[in-house]
């Protein structure tokens, strides 16, 4: 059974303590790692926020509708990928995330693109399983975050952990009301830790 030991995110004290509140000095995560993944957690967030605020989900962090070589619909996931990548997501992830689509793939294949151009309803693309952009699975709500801040972090083993977020929205005076949680889990490369999973 994996130890699950827990960081308290009083950076400056730099200890995780194990269930017994003993310290195991292998099983710390550093000061430098901790402020890593926190910061990689909490920009994604704070830029996911920021586009859903200026209406810019559809347009910046969804794959695009597009026409294919024979004059169907498609999907084209370059920049989606892109940003995936600029916020430090692992190859794995990414690819998981896109074989979601592949109901919606499919279904598009059959649609000629000009007569994808003429649909207006929201329902047409719920039918098709591509409403890209109705709802949040990064926050696993149908509420939109302002952001994300990172709780407690469990170190799985030497090049793994978990990381639980509590999301927020901000009243207009910047009071910042508290919603739901996710855990993620991060892992260690040479270029330094990639998210891997959202649950």
């Amino acid at each position: 059974m994996i130890k699950r030991l827990i960081l308290s995110l009083f950076l400056t004290s730099g200890l995780v303590l194990s269930s017994q509140g003993q310290t195991d000095k292998q099983n710390l995560i550093s000061i430098n790692d901790s402020v890593k993944i926190k910061n990689t957690i909490e920009g994604f967030y704070s830029w996911y926020g920021e586009i859903i605020k200026r209406n810019r989900l559809s347009k910046e962090f969804s794959p695009a509708f597009i026409k294919d070589k024979d004059g169907m619909t498609s999907l084209d996931f370059t920049q989606y990928k892109e940003r995936l990548t600029r916020h430090n997501f692992t190859d794995d992830f990414i690819k998981r995330r896109m074989h979601d689509y592949n109901a919606c793939l499919e279904n598009l294949k059959t649609i000629p693109y000009e007569t994808f151009l003429t649909y207006q309803d929201q329902d047409q693309l719920k039918k098709m399983d591509c409403d890209l952009a109705s709802v949040y699975p990064w926050a696993k709500s149908i509420d939109s975050p302002d952001g994300a801040e990172l709780l407690e972090l469990y170190k799985l083993n030497k090049n793994t952990v978990e990381g639980k977020v509590r999301f927020f929205t901000k009243t207009p005076d910047g009071v910042k009301q508290y919603w739901g949680s996710a855990t993620l889990t991060l892992i260690k490369f040479k270029v330094g830790w990639e998210i891997n999973d959202i649950k």
